[in-house]
C-alpha cells in the first residue's frame, strides 16, 4: 500500500509518500521502537506514523483531531499543533500497489 500525504500548513503544501508492505511487522516495530499499543488498524497506524512525522518537523505532536472524508477516494484529514500554536493539516490518501 502506498499512502500519500500532503502536508499543508500556512497556506504551503508539500508532498511526501511512505510504503507500508507488512501491517504485522509495521505495527510490531512501532510496538517495540516506540512503545504504541493503542494501534489495531491500518488507519490508526497511518495516523501514529504522520504523528511521528510531525513530531520530528514540528516537535509535540499532541492528540490528533481526524476527519474522514466522505468523497469517493476515502481520504483522511489528520490536524495537529505546529510550532507556533498553527493547525497542521495531513491529507492522506492510499492506493494499493
Amino acid at each position: 500500500m502506498v499512502v500519500k500525504i500532503t502536508k499543508v500548513k500556512n497556506h504551503l503544501e508539500s508532498n511526501f509518500e511512505f510504503t507500508l508492505e507488512n501491517f504485522e511487522k509495521e505495527l510490531n516495530d512501532l510496538k517495540r521502537d516506540y512503545k504504541i499499543n493503542n494501534v489495531s488498524n491500518m488507519e490508526e497506524l497511518i495516523i501514529e506514523k504522520i504523528k511521528f512525522f510531525h513530531y520530528l518537523e514540528e516537535g509535540k505532536a499532541g492528540n490528533p483531531l481526524v476527519i474522514k472524508d466522505s468523497d469517493k477516494n476515502g481520504g483522511i484529514v489528520v490536524m495537529l499543533t505546529g510550532k507556533d500554536k498553527e493547525i497542521v493539516s495531513y491529507l492522506i490518501n492510499t492506493t494499493i500497489k
